[in-house]
């Protein structure tokens, strides 16, 4: 099987990580957003379970930005009329890398994840990393908001929906932060891996991404260099 890493969130940093090892090849829906893994689950499910029309998923689910924010400090934006940042309030989740005419790029990046999901030659790796938050929370706000909310829930079903459709040629991987982990679910398609907060989360993930390549827990793009 040919081994794919897939974002899930919830930052660029993921994105970045992919990079410098060399296993991003394909732009996907969630590289350069901040989300939730509620907002994750509600696409995927929209996609794979209801195999919803695409068009309809990102106009009124994924890219249905009807506000805008700035970003004040790391991890904490408020709402500005005049910001740089789309805001999708329905999900609370933010879009700092875009403009609002790009609506069609994330109609062929789904369709692209739909097929790499379904693609059964493929062992597919989707990755979450939490934001740095030195709070200890992993967790990032709205106008003094916290959004992210019942992560391990999210997660559990996210690895419930793969389950039944994808059985097991995947692995969920949860780069944590969270100080307080109430209402874990272990799964033997999640892999949880405890990090402290730092400001350097692309540094700190690519370290512990090096240890499970070299326990064998995670494979690397055959025939590409990290």
């Amino acid at each position: 099987m040919k081994p794919i890493y897939i974002s899930i969130g919830t930052q660029c940093a993921t994105t970045h990580v992919f990079r410098e090892l060399g296993l991003h090849n394909e732009f996907l829906p969630f590289d350069w957003m901040i989300s939730t893994p509620e907002f994750v689950y509600t696409i995927l499910k929209l996609l794979l379970a209801d195999n919803a029309d695409i068009d309809y998923i990102v106009d009124n689910h994924f890219f249905a930005c009807d506000k805008r924010a700035t970003l004040k400090v790391p991890e904490h934006h408020v709402i500005d009329p005049s910001g740089s940042v789309l805001f999708n309030s329905k999900y609370k989740i933010c879009f700092p890398h875009d403009h609002i005419t790009e609506k069609e790029k994330y109609k062929r990046r789904l369709l692209r994840l739909k097929n790499l999901l379904l693609d059964k030659n493929n062992y597919v790796y989707l990755v979450y990393v939490s934001l740095s938050s030195y709070s200890g929370t992993g967790n990032y706000t709205i106008d003094n908001e916290v959004v992210i909310k019942d992560l391990y829930q999210y997660i559990h079903k996210i690895d419930v929906l793969l389950k039944n459709i994808m059985v097991d040629n995947y692995k969920i991987l949860v780069f944590d932060v969270a100080e307080v982990k109430e209402n874990k679910i272990e799964s033997d398609t999640t892999l949880y891996i405890d990090l402290q907060p730092s400001s350097s989360m692309v540094i700190a993930v690519k370290e512990q991404m090096y240890r499970l390549f070299d326990t064998e827990q995670i494979q690397l793009i055959v025939g590409k260099k990290i």
